[in-house]
Order: structure tokens, then sequence, then C-alpha cells
């Protein structure tokens, strides 16, 4: 326990930030996972996300200084998940066919890429191999998202769609984290010795979970209540 105090302080209690928001969008997400088909199965990421810290700090008091090995192991095992949800979310949104064939490419693409970095690579104890590249595809279908914004307006407000709250988090989210993981490629172990600089991912996927809970608390129309109103 003092370990996962002292990491909670050293991150300026953005770690705690993290986990709040983390734990708010699983038991929102789980409460109003039939609240709109846009979002359907994805209660299952902010659910991932708290398995993941539980099984990382039960691992930090069993194994103490052992514990980055599970650690990093879980953060990989995330790493896919997030990547599944984000873009089965995505495809449920992107309606146009050229893009999305384009995301099914980037889909096969990456499978094969997590796949050939665990087998033939150290990346699956290594995480932060693939995390560039997870970054950047998804990242892909949020700026294909607003281009269908623009070339098919909604007649319905934005702010009550989920997909545009989870897209704006997601554009958020990987806008903080890839400038950090350029740094520390830049200027290796920069972070290490600096690592206050992890708040910004947790305040960044803090923001993100934040994001998750408008998208599920959205007052969705639906044809019926329209017409009535």
């Amino acid at each position: 326990m003092e370990e996962i105090g002292r990491l909670i302080k050293e991150s300026y209690f953005s770690l705690a930030f993290m986990l709040l928001a983390q734990l708010a969008a699983a038991v929102i997400a789980v409460r109003r996972r039939n609240a709109s088909s846009t979002m359907r199965n994805f209660h299952y990421y902010p659910i991932a996300g708290c398995l993941q810290a539980i099984i990382t700090f039960v691992a930090i008091m069993l194994l103490g200084d052992d514990s980055f090995i599970v650690t990093r192991c879980t953060i990989s095992l995330f790493v896919v998940i997030e990547f599944l949800a984000i873009y089965l979310l995505e495809f449920r949104i992107i309606v146009l066919p050229p893009e999305r064939l384009l995301l099914k490419v980037l889909f096969a693409g990456f499978v094969i890429y997590v796949s050939y970095m665990w087998v033939f690579t150290e990346a699956f104890y290594r995480y932060y191999q693939t995390f560039f590249i997870q970054s950047l595809v998804l990242l892909v279908p949020v700026i294909l998202y607003f281009l269908q914004i623009l070339r098919l307006p909604s007649s319905e407000d934005l702010r009550n769609q989920p997909a545009f709250w989870v897209n704006i988090g997601i554009l958020f989210l990987f806008s903080s984290s890839i400038p950090l993981f350029l740094l520390e490629i830049g200027s290796r172990h920069f972070i290490t010795h600096h690592p206050y600089l992890y708040s910004i991912n947790y305040i960044a996927y803090g923001i993100f979970y934040l994001f998750i809970c408008k998208a599920y608390l959205c007052r969705t129309v639906t044809r019926l209540n329209y017409s009535l109103s």
C-alpha cells in the first residue's frame, strides 16, 4: 500500500483522478449499456481499464519490485482491447464505403502487426513498442468521423450523439500522449528521470473517461420521441 500511495503522490494525484474517472465510466457504462445502439458493447472498455488497474495494484502489493513484469503484460493486453473496442465502435459510426474499407485494411494490418511483434519481438513485455502505431491507427477513424460530419451533416444536435463525445475524447487522449512518446524517443529515459510527466498521460486518460461518461449520459433522440416533440 505504501508503494501505491507513493505512485499517487508522485503523479500529483493525477493517477487518483484517472482511477476515479475510470471507475465512474465503468459504472455509468454498465448501467446505461443499452441506452444507445452506437455504444453497444463499448462498456467493456472501461471495465477492462478497471481490471488492468486492479491487477497492477495487486501485483505491486504482492510482488513489490517484480510487479513491473505483470504491469507491462497487462498494459499490452489493454492496448489491444482498447484498439478493438474503439474500432468496433467506429465500424458502427463510419458509413461511407471508402472510409469503411480503409478501416478494415487498418484493422487487419494492426492485428497482423501486433501478432508479429508479440511473437517475434519482446513487444508483449515492452508494450511501448506497439503504442505509437496503435495511437496513429486509432486517430485515423477519428479524422474520418469528423470528415463524415462535414460531408453528411446530421439534423440532430451533435451534443446529443455519443459518437461525438467519444471521438472528441479519443482525439484529446492521443493528441496528448503521442508527444510524450516522441519525447521519450528523442531523449531516451527523459520521462523515466522525470516521472511527473506521466501525469499528463493520467490526466488525458481521466478526461477521456469523463468524455465516455458524457457519451453514455447523452439523451439520444429516437424516431418516436422526435415525432412527439
